[in-house]
């Protein structure tokens, strides 16, 4: 009977964890995070960025999933499998979203996408018919004939077939549509929605399947009507990134029991369109960085709602309408900033090349150098410090690295640089000990500082390349996480590598160079693509870029296979592109995580077949030093060592 007991307890605890996780879910606050200030309309459809399809992350031939034929293949169980997946709260997520975000009046004409089995079309209609609303106010529409077919039953049973239509169309393109009758018959296509003819837009669990979704998000604003009330309400699934525990337990949830769910209720026959939910929810954005997208399209999102720890997420977006001559103003504006950045940087530059053409010390003075690295980033910091360390191996001085309050950590933590580049100085206590400071910051820096310059600007690049293969030796732990890291990418024998720059050194007060778009490396690599190299690997600390290259590709007619690794969890401000101000403000755990990324990165480059970089950058200039393949650049066309 112990016996019996015991195991009796074990099974009700194990039982009792998914039951009270389900109680918190059920219970949980849903937390609104409101954007003020939030993205502005900036670019045409076709000039905004989009996540990775199917196609581009897993090749040409991969299978379109996520399109109608597919949901035709699992409507037989998408209404009972939503509910087991979503414990049941799916419903209310969508009520939520109808009730709350879409704030109907009696003359609104709703357009629901993705309506699917007409869920949020139904729930928009009773209440429009609550509200007194006119016939045909809900315009329902979805590229699966099955899922509409379900859909059309529903809405009848219902009895609000006066006040819903549903269709057959492409959120992408809204100007054609079909009908679709309860037992499944398509009609021919007819006009659709009208420019300017729909005050409200609905969209749950949709928006991730679509292909182009820039494209969509373009036919949404051209539909809207310029209204105050005017608004767009998307529902979606996104990978929880707390690090709570019911936080966790929601994105195991997702990546172990979904699947397995869609598995059971299809019989076996659904297994690869629920592996694929998997997959679409993990290449969606995070939430600020989808939130990001909707503003760069003209639809400025001021509330996001987070349910179930993160899990699902209702953005309220409102459309933001510019006139003809606030664009031109805009331009002008723009090109009036560019031209004073360009001059200011020009007389920068050529202000200090005076300090260094200027700098007068004589090394063979000193007995060691003492080289600060303090607030800068891995890249500038390194590439200065090994131009020291030549020097000094030139003049017979010890190189001291000083980096007690470095950023990103400890030098030797990441390379076996010594001795090279030493530690602390072996002459420390004796009268031998004669440093030369080398020390700089935004404000002033040191004579020996401009010296260091002043001395590379005649190193060769052959010379400062072979000391550079000396000092860049990996330390065990780095090297394995940099493999770890990379894993992820399953880098094939040949490769071809882009390097694209974002942040505040292409944009802000600390701006060095003009911003190279993602047309302009998509058409470079083109010319390098072979049957041997036909994939691209896009490193970046702004993953809106490496799906903008993704894109360009795309409309050039590319064959090639778009790679880039997922990042650290960080705050959204460094989610596109490094800013420094902002990195430095982060704990030493995340510094560290972000350079041992930083060194992936500077991995895959080095490795490449071809690497395409910008030599206006330290990490261009770098990874051109320890490269022994074609390296090229789409700024500076030659290799500088300033």
């Amino acid at each position: 009977m112990g016996f019996l007991g015991s195991v009796c307890r074990c099974s009700g605890a194990l039982l009792a964890i998914p039951i009270a996780v389900i109680v918190a879910v059920m219970v949980e606050t849903p937390t609104v995070t409101k954007l003020e200030g939030g993205p502005t309309f900036e670019a045409p459809a076709d000039e905004v960025p989009q996540d990775a399809t199917e196609a581009s992350k897993e090749g040409p031939a991969a299978p379109r999933m996520g399109s109608g034929s597919m949901f035709d293949r699992i409507a037989f169980v998408y209404d009972s499998t939503n509910k087991w997946m979503s414990l049941g709260l799916d419903q209310h997520w969508r009520s939520t979203l109808v009730k709350d975000c879409l704030q109907l009046q009696p003359e609104d004409k709703v357009l629901d996408l993705a309506t699917g089995t007409a869920d949020v079309s139904i729930l928009v209609g009773q209440q429009l018919r609550t509200l007194g609303a006119a016939t045909d106010s809900v315009l329902g529409v979805d590229p699966s004939s099955e899922m509409l077919r379900r859909g059309v039953a529903k809405v009848e049973s219902s009895g609000l077939d006066h006040v819903v239509r549903l269709v057959k169309g492409d959120a992408q393109d809204l100007t054609s549509v079909q009908g679709i009758d309860a037992a499944g018959t398509v009609a021919d296509p007819s006009a659709g929605a009208a420019t300017g003819s729909i005050d409200k837009i609905s969209m749950s669990f949709g928006i991730r399947n679509v292909p182009d979704r820039p494209k969509a998000l373009a036919e949404m604003r051209r539909v809207m009507r310029k209204k105050d009330s005017s608004r767009v309400c998307i529902l979606e699934l996104s990978l929880p990134s707390g690090e709570t525990f019911l936080s966790k337990v929601a994105r195991g949830f997702i990546t172990h029991v979904v699947p397995l769910i869609g598995w059971v209720a299809t019989m076996g026959s659904g297994g690869d369109e629920y592996d694929y939910l998997e997959r679409s929810i993990l290449r969606f954005p995070k939430p600020m960085e989808f939130a990001a997208e909707l503003g760069r399209a003209g639809l400025p999102v001021e509330t996001i709602t987070s349910f179930a720890y993160g899990a699902v997420n209702l953005y309220m977006a409102k459309p933001e309408f510019i006139g003809a001559s606030r664009t031109l103003a805009a331009l002008q504006s723009l090109v009036r900033q560019r031209s004073v950045e360009l001059l200011t940087l020009a007389m920068l530059r050529e202000k200090v090349g005076k300090r260094v053409d200027a700098a007068d010390v004589d090394f063979s003075a000193f007995g060691c150098l003492h080289f600060w690295i303090e607030d800068r980033g891995f890249g500038s910091e390194v590439n200065n410090l090994v131009s020291a360390a030549i020097a000094c191996e030139e003049f017979g001085l010890h190189c001291v690295v000083e980096d007690e309050v470095w950023n990103s950590g400890r030098l030797h933590t990441y390379l076996q640089a010594e001795p090279l580049i030493l530690r602390r100085c072996p002459d420390e206590g004796t009268s031998r000990h004669r440093p030369l400071e080398v020390r700089r910051d935004r404000r002033v820096a040191t004579p020996g500082w401009f010296a260091v310059c002043k001395h590379a600007k005649g190193v060769s690049f052959a010379k400062k390349s072979k000391f550079m293969r000396r000092v860049w030796r990996y330390t065990t732990e780095t090297r394995k996480r940099i493999d770890r890291l990379n894993e992820e990418l399953r880098l094939p024998p040949k490769y071809i590598a882009l390097q694209v720059r974002r942040g505040d050194k292409v944009a802000g007060n600390r701006k060095e160079s003009v911003q190279i778009t993602g047309m302009d490396f998509a058409r470079e690599a083109q010319k390098h693509l072979s049957s041997s190299c036909s994939v691209v690997v896009v490193c970046t600390d702004d993953l809106t870029a490496a799906e903008e290259v993704g894109r360009a590709l795309r409309s050039l007619g590319s064959p090639a296979e778009v790679r880039w690794r997922s990042r650290a969890e960080v705050p959204a401000n460094l989610r596109n592109g490094h800013w420094q101000a902002s990195y430095n403000s982060l704990t030493a755990k995340q510094r560290i995580e972000m350079t041992h990324e930083f060194l992936a990165d500077v991995e895959v480059l080095r490795c490449a077949e071809v690497c395409l970089c910008t030599f206006s950058s330290n990490v261009g200039r770098l990874v051109a030093l320890l490269r022994d393949q074609r390296t090229v650049s789409l700024d500076i066309t030659e290799w500088t060592n300033d």
